[in-house]
């Protein structure tokens, strides 16, 4: 039954109390360790009043003890996921990040690598949200070869949350997500649809990359990346849940894979058995 109007205009002024804050905040950290603490009461209860609309529930029990009988696997739990995790993203964040990707490691891999075994550049993008950065570096890579040519490049990217994932696929996005591409590689790899002011992909960005879904918490199975980039996700887990995820990420790498975090992120003390590069960039030593 629909809400009545008297009900949505209690239910935009209802804030989560300590108890209902404290149960919503241990649902969310046992399936993605993410932490929410009590100063983020406000946001929380902002985010779940979307949901209880969005199933007609006038309170934040109700909704609570929904998710609680469903499965995991429901859609209902990958919308709230998505709901009280998801954050701003835009391609090219953190440029210093960016000149060290193209103007560096780029130039001296396609530089160095003359075999045809040698060939190959598979990145991880973990956590990669709606797409932004896999794009960004699918856009640095293709801005320095001319032609992919005989290079092998897989840029895989995962996120918890399926509309994350199938967003990332549709690989389109929004002129405040685009505002920081280089006019120049704006035009050579994105179509504009003026009518919606979307830009969109294009197929030799898309050819480089694939997206799935992946909880950060659990281990990822495939052969090794050469690059694995883990920004702006650490800040939202405690200690214990960053070495967690940090474990999972090392078994996806080998000897001389590249770890770049955010650049306000201070994970070295929790890394074993790699080289600090610079302070948002390591080397795994095997």
């Amino acid at each position: 039954m629909a809400l009545s109007v008297q009900q949505h205009m209690d239910l935009a002024v209802q804030q989560l109390t300590d108890r209902q804050l404290e149960k919503f905040a241990k649902l969310i950290y046992d399936a993605v360790g993410v932490q929410i603490t009590p100063q983020k009461r406000a946001m929380l209860s902002n985010r779940l009043r979307r949901r209880l609309k969005d199933n007609d529930l006038s309170c934040f029990d109700a909704y609570y003890e929904k998710l609680v009988r469903l499965s995991k696997t429901d859609a209902e739990w990958d919308q709230f996921l998505q709901a009280v995790t998801t954050h701003e993203t835009f391609l090219f964040r953190d440029q210093a990040q960016w000149d060290w990707f193209q103007n560096e490691f780029l130039t001296e891999r396609f530089r160095d690598s003359t075999a045809a075994s040698q060939r190959r550049l598979r990145i991880w993008s973990a956590a990669s949200s709606t797409g932004d950065e896999a794009f960004t570096i699918a856009t640095c890579i293709g801005g320095k070869l001319p032609s992919l040519g005989s290079w092998k490049i897989e840029i895989v990217g995962t996120d918890i949350g399926i509309e994350a994932v199938r967003s990332a696929q549709a690989a389109t996005f929004g002129e405040r997500a685009m505002r920081l591409v280089p006019e120049n590689l704006r035009k050579r790899f994105f179509t504009a649809d003026a009518g919606t002011e979307q830009w969109t992909a294009n197929a030799t960005l898309k050819a480089m990359t694939r997206f799935e879904r992946h909880n950060l918490l659990s281990p990822y199975r495939a052969d090794p990346f050469d690059v694995v980039f883990l920004k702006n996700v650490m800040i939202y887990f405690d200690t214990p849940t960053k070495a967690q995820v940090l474990r999972n990420v090392t078994g996806a790498m080998r000897k001389g894979s590249l770890l770049v975090t955010g650049a306000s992120e201070a994970v070295s003390s929790l890394l074993t058995g790699f080289r600090r590069v610079k302070p948002w960039l390591f080397e795994f030593q095997g």
